[in-house]
């Protein structure tokens, strides 16, 4: 972000709980297909909430992680693809999403996400709660 944000947020150090950024997806609107993204990082509890920003508490969930791979310079594809891609991997595995928790996440790992690999591939990974 070109407003700071991230560098506001990373003075937490103490607090923060993985420092990768995250784009945080809540309150889907079936009939628009809207819904809340915030960019942000995952911190630990206790955690002050900076002035202008907002947070989110999340409940004990148990968390499906799917990673996606694709090239570097398409981003919003790879972002596009990483929801049914993810529902399908668990859906394979026995598994269901658990809608019930209102939320899923992206995660932007550093390296695996903001460095392409010797073949031009990012991953991306999606948090999404299940069953």
């Amino acid at each position: 972000m070109k407003d700071s944000s991230f560098t506001k947020l990373e003075t937490f150090s103490d607090f923060i709980h993985d420092s990768a950024y995250v784009g945080y997806m809540d309150n889907y609107d079936q009939a628009t297909t809207g819904f809340d993204y915030i960019c942000g990082m995952m911190m630990k509890p206790g955690v002050a909430v900076p002035e202008g920003f907002v947070s989110r508490t999340l409940k004990p969930a148990k968390v499906a992680v799917g990673w996606i791979k694709g090239a570097k310079g398409h981003e919003a594809e790879i972002c596009e693809i990483a929801f049914p891609l993810t529902i399908k991997a668990i859906e394979e595995k026995g598994l269901k999403p658990d809608w019930s928790h209102g939320w899923s996440m992206e995660v932007y790992n550093n390296p695996r996400y903001t460095t392409p690999d010797a073949e031009g591939n990012i991953i991306i990974d999606l948090y999404l709660p299940c069953e």
